[in-house]
């Protein structure tokens, strides 16, 4: 699933547009990264059946920490901020897959849900 997130101004709430969805048939690795920034973009696959919800997190597309090399060699990190952003997500369907919650996770404003997707079988 591709998105677009974009928010009107800084500190304004984000929202999520939903800009491309395929489906596929086969087996999946695991490619996840690690997240080193405290600004995040937090997904949550609920389920109907008995299996427990699934939480995965990437980096905030809006609020990204980049790396700044400075003349004596060092490295130094720089949140940017920005209004447009985009990201994917890659997860394997199943019919029991009722929705998909997101969150936007900020060391400032902490947890705040931006969207829910609804799933039909």
């Amino acid at each position: 699933m591709d998105f677009t997130v974009n928010r009107s101004g800084p500190g304004k709430r984000e929202r999520l547009t939903l800009t491309n969805s395929i489906v596929g048939n086969g087996e999946m690795k695991n490619i996840g990264k690690a997240i080193h920034s405290p600004y995040q973009l937090k997904f949550v696959r609920q389920y109907a059946d008995q299996h427990p919800p699934v939480a995965d997190s990437i980096e905030h597309p809006l609020l990204r920490s980049i790396e700044i090399a400075d003349i004596d060699g060092s490295l130094t990190r720089k949140l940017t901020s920005e209004l447009t952003g985009n990201f994917s997500i890659r997860f394997p369907y199943t019919t029991a897959l009722k929705k998909i919650d997101f969150y936007s996770v900020t060391p400032d404003k902490g947890t705040i849900k931006i969207h829910t997707i609804q799933i039909k079988p």
